[in-house]
């Protein structure tokens, strides 16, 4: 937005940003020495000190500037012309963000993207939306004197996790958003939790074969799971009223699998009456519910 600036032949008193960096933004009015026409100079520093400054765009005439910084770095000036009125004008930057990725399948997601130009010191917001609900800033970012940018996550446990990326500005013309990336029931099929399907090299009548969900004998509630993200797995018990009344921790290999309920703990902890057990991957993903019951 601004044009090399030569040296003045005078100025008028220099205009300072009143925000806690370290190296203020600066503005004056100033003559230029070959012209004589008097524009409005600016100089906007950077983390390492300040350059040199500029003549703002159209501002010819212009007298007593302002300037200010916002809270993305952006400087604003605004300055006034006899018989004209007042003008402003501020920074903005053009890069714009690749379409995030998600790293890791744990409980910390790594979001990645890239900047299609340097735009070192500009802001970025990270913009989740849970289960299909609307986007909402969680982060804000940085950019540094590389093009790659990156943010960890701890999301809530959801079905579905969506994110994107937006550049951004207090002048909402210069906003911008990247395309979102979702992960989750939206993407991938859901959890399969159900009565377990003997796999090759498994005891019963032969391979994808529906068994008997409990084994009396050795007091173990015998299920199949498929689908869940090879990684720990949560394995959470509800009452009638909803109550989580246990929780184990395991790991899944990813695919199809056995899955097993210790029923000889769960008697010694809970009362005779109906039951409900879920799990849930690394990646928040939920089974269905499978209703059991102990009976003492």
């Amino acid at each position: 937005m601004y044009k090399d600036h030569t040296a003045p032949e005078y100025s008028d008193a220099i205009d300072l940003s009143q925000d806690p960096g370290q190296y203020p933004a600066a503005a004056w009015s100033a003559a230029n020495g070959n012209t004589g026409i008097e524009t409005v100079c600016a100089a906007v520093p950077s983390d390492s000190g300040f350059g040199v400054a500029d003549d703002v765009s159209n501002s010819d005439d212009g007298l007593l500037p302002v300037i200010a910084k916002d809270t993305n770095g952006d400087v604003w000036v605004a300055w006034w012309k006899y018989f004209d009125g007042m003008f402003w004008t501020h920074t903005y930057t053009t890069a714009i963000a690749s379409t995030p990725q998600i790293i890791g399948a744990g409980p910390h997601r790594k979001l990645t993207w890239t900047l299609s130009e340097l735009a070192a010191e500009t802001w970025w917001a990270v913009l989740r939306s849970v289960n299909g609900g609307p986007f909402e800033s969680v982060a804000r970012v940085r950019a540094s004197s590389a093009l790659e940018m990156s943010w960890t996550d701890v999301p809530p446990t959801a079905n579905l996790l969506a994110y994107k990326i937006r550049r951004e500005c207090v002048d909402t013309r210069y906003a911008w958003e990247s395309a979102a990336v979702t992960l989750g029931a939206g993407a991938r099929p859901p959890i399969y939790l159900g009565p377990p399907i003997n796999l090759p090299g498994d005891p019963g009548e032969g391979p994808e074969q529906t068994g008997v969900p409990e084994d009396r004998r050795w007091n173990r509630l015998r299920l199949s799971l498929n689908g869940a993200e090879a990684g720990p797995l949560a394995a959470k018990v509800y009452d009638l009223q909803g109550r989580e009344v246990m929780q184990r921790s395991s790991k899944a290999r990813g695919g199809q699998e056995p899955f097993e309920l210790d029923l000889a703990e769960a008697r010694r902890r809970l009362p005779t009456g109906i039951y409900f057990l879920r799990v849930s991957d690394a990646t928040g993903r939920a089974s269905n519910a499978v209703r059991f019951v102990i009976l003492r």
